[in-house]
């Protein structure tokens, strides 16, 4: 990401990644823009919540974790990050 999240720049920039991966991502903004006061829910927030829904909704065996074997924590639960590979492009 060139922009920080926070700035109308990196909301712009996350949204339209977004909107490549999930068609209704910019009407989910707004609606929830509109429905909720900014000191109840940020907007940097609303993306980050689109975004572990489009990885939620991804089928299990395109998720992968960082790190890939996670250590655990006092109550046995993974100290990962996951995210789904469907949308990782060749760079090459």
């Amino acid at each position: 990401m060139a922009f920080p999240k926070k700035s109308n720049q990196g909301i712009e920039e996350r949204l339209r990644l977004l909107q490549n991966h999930c068609q209704l991502s910019e009407k989910i903004f707004s609606e929830a823009k509109q429905k909720y006061p900014r000191k109840d829910l940020a907007k940097d927030d609303i993306l980050d919540a689109l975004a572990l829904a489009i990885t939620a909704a991804a089928p299990t065996e395109t998720l992968c974790t960082i790190p890939e074997i996670p250590e655990r924590d006092d109550r046995n639960i993974a100290m990962e990050i996951v995210f789904t590979n469907r949308f990782l492009r060749d760079v090459n």
